[in-house]
Parts: C-alpha cells; sequence; structure tokens
C-alpha cells in the first residue's frame, strides 16, 4: 500500500488532500517539516510527500502552494491523486471567494452555500452516440476481435516455427535412416504431416479453451468454428512443411519463418483488422488464408453466422490447403530421397 507523507495536515488545503488520498485507498502519514517528509522519501519509507502552506485559502490574496515530492518513476498514482484533489479544491475555493467578495456574505455562510450548491444542483449527464456506419457488422465484445486474430496468427507462425526441426531430421540423418527401413516413403509423408497437423490443432484449441474460460470469448456456432480451424491448421502444417523442405539449414528457417509468419499475418488481417486498409491492399490480403479464415470468424462471432454462412470462406481455405499440402508432399519427398 502506498504512503503519502504529508506537512500541513491540519490546515484546509491539507485536510482535503488528505480525505482525498485516503478515500483512494492510499495511507497518510503526518511529518512535522518538510526536511524530516524529505528523508523519508529518500529512505523510501513513503512513496511520496507534500508540503502544504499554512494559508487560509479564503482570505489570503496569496494563492495556496502545494509542494510535492518523490523520486524518479514512483509516485505517479499519488501525484494524480493530489493534483485532483487540489483542482476540486480550487474549484470551491474559488466559488467561497466569489461569494465573499461579489455576495458580501461572511467565509462560513460562502462555505455552506458551496457545499449546499454541490449537493443539490443536478451533475451533468452525458450521453454518447456513434453516428455513421460501423466498420464491423453485429455485436464485438471486449476480446472477441482480438482472440479470433491471435489464434490465426500464432497458428500459423508456430506451424512455420516448426520447419527447423524438419530441416534438422534431414542434416542428423533420421530421414536416411528411415529411408532404408521398410517404411514406404508415403508413410513418413503422412506421419510428418499427421504429426504437426495435430500440434497446430492442439494450439488452436488451447487458445479457444483458453480465450473462452478466461475472458468468456464465444466463438459462434462449434461446427462452424471447428470447421475454419480444421482447415486452416491444415493449411498451416503444409506451409510449415514445404518452407522445411525448401530450406538447408534451420537458422534459415527460423528467419525467413518469423518473417513469412508476421508478414502474412499483418497482410491478412491478423494484426490490424483488414476493414482499415486501404481497397487495394485488401485485394492483397485476400491471397493469404489469412483473410479468408479472418472473414469467416466475422460472421461467425459478429452476427451468429452458422456453417453454412462460411462454407463459401471454407472452400477458399481448401484451395489454400490442396495447393500448399500437393506442393509440400512433393518437395519433402524430394528432399527425402535425393
Amino acid at each position: 500500500m502506498s504512503t503519502l507523507g504529508v506537512v500541513g495536515a491540519d490546515t484546509p488545503v491539507g485536510r482535503a488532500i488528505v480525505d482525498a488520498v485516503e478515500a483512494e485507498g492510499f495511507q497518510v502519514q503526518e511529518f512535522d517539516d518538510a526536511e524530516s517528509a524529505l528523508e523519508a522519501v529518500e529512505l523510501r519509507s513513503v512513496e511520496a510527500s507534500i508540503v502544504v502552506e499554512d494559508l487560509d485559502p479564503v482570505d489570503s490574496p496569496d494563492p495556496v502552494e502545494v509542494e510535492f515530492s518523490s523520486r524518479v518513476g514512483f509516485g505517479i498514482e499519488l501525484r494524480q491523486t493530489v493534483e485532483t484533489a487540489v483542482q476540486a479544491l480550487s474549484i470551491d475555493l474559488r466559488s467561497q471567494r466569489y461569494l465573499i467578495e461579489v455576495g458580501g456574505v461572511d467565509a462560513v455562510t460562502a462555505a455552506q452555500l458551496v457545499e449546499f450548491s454541490a449537493d443539490e444542483i443536478a451533475s451533468v449527464d452525458v450521453s454518447v452516440s456513434l453516428d455513421g456506419e460501423s466498420l464491423f457488422e453485429g455485436e464485438i465484445e471486449q476480446f472477441d476481435l482480438g482472440a479470433s486474430s491471435q489464434l490465426v496468427l500464432f497458428t500459423f507462425l508456430t506451424s512455420l516455427s516448426t520447419s527447423g526441426h524438419l530441416i534438422l531430421t534431414r542434416q542428423l540423418g533420421v530421414s536416411a535412416r528411415m529411408m532404408v527401413s521398410p517404411t514406404p516413403v508415403r508413410s513418413i509423408v503422412v506421419g510428418e504431416t499427421l504429426g504437426r497437423y495435430l500440434v497446430a490443432l492442439v494450439q488452436a484449441l488451447f487458445i479457444v479453451l483458453a480465450t473462452g474460460l478466461m475472458f468468456g470469448v464465444d466463438w459462434g456456432d462449434p461446427l462452424g468454428s471447428a470447421a475454419v480451424i480444421a482447415v486452416f491448421a491444415l493449411v498451416s502444417t503444409s506451409a510449415g512443411i514445404l518452407l522445411g523442405s525448401l530450406l538447408q539449414n534451420d537458422q534459415q528457417a527460423g528467419g525467413i519463418g518469423v518473417m513469412l509468419g508476421i508478414g502474412l499475418g499483418a497482410l491478412g488481417g491478423a494484426m490490424v483488422p483488414y476493414e482499415l486498409f486501404p481497397d487495394a491492399v485488401q485485394v492483397f490480403s485476400q491471397w493469404t488464408p489469412h483473410y479468408w479464415i479472418l472473414r469467416a470468424f466475422r460472421t461467425l462471432l459478429f452476427t451468429d453466422g452458422a456453417l453454412t454462412d462460411v462454407l463459401f470462406e471454407v472452400g477458399m481455405l481448401g484451395v489454400f490447403a490442396v495447393v500448399l499440402l500437393s506442393i509440400a508432399t512433393f518437395a519433402y519427398r524430394r528432399s527425402i530421397t535425393t
């Protein structure tokens, strides 16, 4: 619990600041002089201190000075609380001074009138309305948009990062030893693909469950979400296998994989919603699988869509999966047989 050292806590301004600080949950420690308060700040027994000038703010023509002290980088919340309290007190004091000087009332009556007006006068009601059309259709909760984007970004990025392990199996001779065994090449390719596909699915499932349990993210129709995630995981797996089959060492795979994962994710709308892109950029976004799965999630999450509403997006992801998987399978067979 942060503690504020106060010199002059028995002054009118000091009492108001102390009340405001304690109302915010901070502790207050009184000091007799500024030197002892500053020493407490240096020794870290208090986080910050204030020295309030002993003047009556109503009777005195001069402003009351409040000196705030803290170590560099500390006492930020306390300073904000003190500033807010001083600003609120300044309004009341100016009102009292005005009543005394213009209205001709005494200080006690002025204070009572200001207190009465604060309690009786209705506060300002603020109403907020949105004009124009929203870029996003349907209702968007706090974490819905970010959760789907992070699932897409990290599932693809993680799949690309596994390409380095595929290269290591060749460099360490694991692939060669598998080839001299009775295991058919087809089984080796299918096994490698299936293993990485399951990793991508588990990661996506973890994100879905974690965001649903901790942040209340609604992933929409279960069948629709399962379909788009399953196909996108296959796209990610195929891209990772293709990258691992074409590159020569795991250092290349690490650098290029991160670059492609982040670059394609950004272009596809996994970092910034593609609705915010210029029209020309959105055309290029459609050449990434990220665009199509995020478009499917827009329908599932924000308009309560079902599987039938995202069949076109699932089909486009399927095209990416078939093309990438075909090329990746050919490249991987060639890398382990030559």
